[in-house]
């Protein structure tokens, strides 16, 4: 008996903390985001929507992060650090993204010229703050801009040195500013800025993601563990809070965690697509691709196989670039781990030309592999002669700034030098290929090393890799075959270097440990 009355009692509190999670209102969607502090001027519904909106802005959840800030607008139209909110959603400084006519509308609902809105800003510190929108949406070229918003944003670190926010902003920005590829002091200054917070305050999201950013790479993610591993726990509610540990477990080959970090990012951003209406561009699909590379790892071919086809019928529900982008990526990455190039799951029939020559690479790579499966040369060739044409074109057109801090900027449609250096490899990885077919193997090997020394002084990846085959990987697989396993090491050893525990790189590793 007391046996089930003791079963009774564990029954009933569970029903009762069931009931209890039910009572949430069912608009409350954005209840774990962090914890911040700042004082603005506004009445008490504004500040609360201008809050929900700065928390969601330090997770990059800049859609929503908008709509907070709009509603803090309609709460109190005179709270104009609510339109500087909604300003700063169209700043995107680590995806080296900024819309100028959209931030500047948004100012320009405040007043028609800086000093007339500077004037209907009621503090310093708001006006402090307020100048730094106007820098960032006024006129100039972008990375001047940055550079300037940065210098404004060190200025009012020194005015302000205990405002979390002030701080936060600013490590923000001098990871923005940074040009030409991953610049460690500057990248280790954001960290400190970002690591002084977290002293205060461990549950800020902008300190937690920044830290994050400030650490993302093999050499340094172990600094960032910590931070990885408590900022999907303070901020559950933001999607993009739930991957970003997974640039830290991707930098240390941590295959279990990549896999649980995206699947709980996926589903989030599945569950905020249906509630609220939205179409397939809504879905996570960057955290879609690092799940499925997580699956690549573990040789789990059978679940990466089901998601490049759910990408596929996604992409034909909306064939935006967005989807395409991520569709031609994860088919690259599944089918060279897999080296399954014969599969008619490689083939399909969208339009990529209006890609970034990444991501166009990449298309042009996973169907002339296909190709050389079939015998079909001439189709190889000619497909070449496209891309260097395409390559050519994108180098004239090439933007200024320097790679996106996040992996996913072969997903915007203007190309940067990385970008174009990237689709020059993959050239000269088929063009390798092609030659070694031909029975021309000096000619092939001095195309592989130019591969591989081209990706070398190429920016960073993060992430799964934008080569979707390493290039020292498959000069790598080559030099094993030769026998040559000395040189073949040095080369497995550059891969795992960028890409720790990558799955072809170990076993390439492995062989080079065999002396038959």
């Amino acid at each position: 008996m007391k046996i089930k009355y003791l079963f009774f009692i564990i029954l009933s509190f569970v029903l009762l903390l069931g009931c209890k999670e039910k009572q949430k209102p069912k608009d409350q969607f954005h209840d774990e985001l962090g914890s911040i502090s700042i004082e603005i001027t506004g009445n008490e519904k504004a500040k609360e929507h201008f809050e929900e909106g700065l928390l969601l802005m330090h997770s990059f959840e800049y859609a929503d992060a908008a709509e907070a800030f709009k509603e803090a607008q309609q709460a109190d139209p005179s709270c104009v650090m609510a339109f500087w909110g909604e300003a700063m959603t169209h700043n995107h400084p680590l995806w080296r993204q900024l819309n100028n006519i959209k931030g500047k509308e948004v100012l320009q609902e405040v007043g028609a010229t800086t000093e007339d809105r500077l004037s209907r800003v009621p503090t310093e510190f708001e006006k402090d703050l307020f100048m730094g929108a106007e820098i960032l949406f006024g006129e100039g070229d972008k990375a001047d801009k940055d550079t300037k918003y940065r210098d404004h944003m060190e200025k009012l670190f020194n005015k302000y040195p205990d405002h979390h926010e002030v701080a936060s902003l600013y490590a923000l920005s001098i990871l923005g500013a940074v040009r030409g590829g991953r610049n460690y002091e500057e990248y280790e200054k954001g960290a400190r800025i970002a690591k002084g917070i977290l002293n205060e305050n461990p549950n800020h999201p902008g300190a937690l993601h920044y830290l994050i950013h400030s650490y993302d790479d093999p050499v340094n993610a172990p600094k960032a563990m910590d931070a990885a591993d408590s900022y999907a726990v303070v901020a559950p509610d933001a999607a993009h809070a739930l991957h970003m540990p997974s640039h830290i477990y991707v930098s240390m080959g941590m295959w279990d965690r990549v896999i649980s970090s995206n699947i709980d990012s996926w589903q989030a951003s599945v569950k905020r697509k249906e509630r609220k209406n939205l179409d397939n561009d809504a879905l996570g699909y960057h955290s879609f691709k690092w799940l499925m590379y997580g699956h690549l790892q573990k040789e789990q071919f059978d679940s990466a196989r089901i998601m490049v086809e759910d990408m596929e019928r996604y992409c034909t529900e909306l064939p935006s670039r967005r989807a395409k982008s991520h569709l031609v990526m994860m088919k690259g990455a599944y089918f060279t781990e897999t080296g399954k190039w014969d599969d008619d799951l490689v083939l399909d029939t969208f339009d990529y030309s209006d890609l970034n020559i990444q991501a166009y690479a990449v298309g042009i790579y996973n169907r002339s592999m296909y190709a050389l499966e079939q015998g079909e040369v001439d189709y190889v060739k000619e497909h070449i002669e496209v891309l260097e044409e395409s390559v050519y074109e994108a180098g004239n057109e090439v933007i200024a700034a320097a790679s996106a801090t996040c992996s996913g900027n072969y997903t915007r449609n203007l190309a940067n030098q990385d970008n174009v250096n990237r689709a020059k490899v993959i050239i000269l990885e088929l063009k390798a290929l092609l030659a070694l077919r031909d029975g021309n193997i000096a000619s092939a090997e001095e195309l592989m090393k130019e591969a591989v020394d081209l990706e070398d002084n190429t920016g960073f990846m993060y992430g799964p890799p934008d080569v979707v085959k390493p290039s020292s990987e498959m000069y790598g697989d080559w030099l094993v075959e030769q026998g040559r396993l000395e040189e073949a090491r040095v080369q497995f050893e550059k891969v795992l270097e960028r890409c720790p525990n990558r799955l072809l790189a170990v076993k390439g590793m492995e062989k080079t440990s065999t002396s038959s």
